[in-house]
């Protein structure tokens, strides 16, 4: 590489880092996972079930908007796939690892890994597209001329591919011969187990709802009824982050297959949980008026 070429390519290198820092001035909200998907393993007649519960919030370029739509897909009988992030991508990501393939005779392991390594795959394309091949080079050549390149440059290209990443969260489910497994998959394309602890979440509201389910000391033993009362309300946890929706989906699996669950029933829980909040809403309200008759006797002036 000649030194014409290696100033051309600092110069795009210091713009780009630029362009990076009036970013993190001005951070974008959009640029995350908007939305909340979570998954947990329960108990239904002494087996082991899976419940998942989405809002339908959807993300196109930098645009969120809310749908009717269930963000919460069925992959076979036995396994869905809910996404927080950009549909397109999720959408490439599913046809690549999955078109063309019996998924019925795959574990729910192999169906996550299969997905991560599509997830990887677009990864790296959109990273070859967006910041090497404005400059002539594919993963291929950067790699060989490396050694060509400063020490600036060299790093600045290495940060810029490490930092590229699709806003995509993923969590899959499923019922296999060996048991209930859920599995998130997040950027670079990491397929990780949850079964352990028996519940998971993605998207910008996943901490909100993922603390309700340690309060509440969640196990996969808690019973399918108080699991989708407690699905449902870590949903709703998820509510009080930005650009999480208002609308509740639920799904089940269970031994007899893969479903949603009907909006009667979710409706019931919302109608039921509604009642309960304002319930102890008047409960906290009347500790407070006790409590502040009490303090007001101390002598404090």
């Amino acid at each position: 590489m000649d030194s014409k070429s290696q100033g051309d390519l600092t110069s795009y290198c210091r713009k780009r880092l630029n362009r990076r820092k009036q970013w993190q001035l001005n951070p974008d909200r959009s640029s995350y996972p908007v939305t909340v998907c979570i998954a947990t393993i329960c108990t239904l007649n002494q087996r082991q079930a899976i419940i998942g519960a989405s809002d339908c919030m959807l993300t196109f370029e930098n645009v969120e908007f809310e749908t009717n739509r269930s963000k919460i897909f069925n992959l076979n009988k036995r396994t869905f796939i809910l996404f927080a992030g950009h549909v397109t991508d999720h959408t490439t990501i599913w046809r690549n690892a999955f078109q063309g393939k019996n998924t019925d005779t795959m574990t729910t392991a192999d169906i996550a890994e299969n997905y991560a390594q599509a997830f990887q795959s677009l990864r790296m394309k959109q990273a070859e597209a967006a910041i090497l091949k404005p400059q002539g080079l594919t993963f291929k050549t950067y790699i060989s001329q490396q050694r060509k390149l400063s020490d600036y440059v060299a790093n600045e290209y290495r940060r810029q591919l490490e930092e590229n990443s699709l806003k995509l969260e993923v969590i899959i489910a499923g019922l296999d011969s060996t048991g209930a497994h859920i599995f998130t998959i997040q950027d670079p394309g990491l397929a990780e187990c949850h079964d352990d602890i028996s519940f998971c979440a993605v998207g910008i509201g996943a901490s909100q709802s993922r603390e309700h389910f340690m309060f509440s000391s969640y196990t996969k033993e808690t019973t399918f009824a108080d699991c989708m009362y407690l699905t449902y309300v870590a949903k709703r946890r998820g509510q009080f982050a930005p650009g999480v929706g208002q609308a509740t989906i639920m799904a089940a699996i269970t031994a007899n297959g893969a479903d949603m669950i009907d909006n009667r029933y979710v409706d019931f829980v919302k109608t039921t949980y509604e009642e309960a909040s304002k319930a102890v809403s008047r409960i906290h309200e009347a500790t407070r008026t006790k409590i502040r008759a009490e303090i007001a006797k101390m002598d404090i002036a």
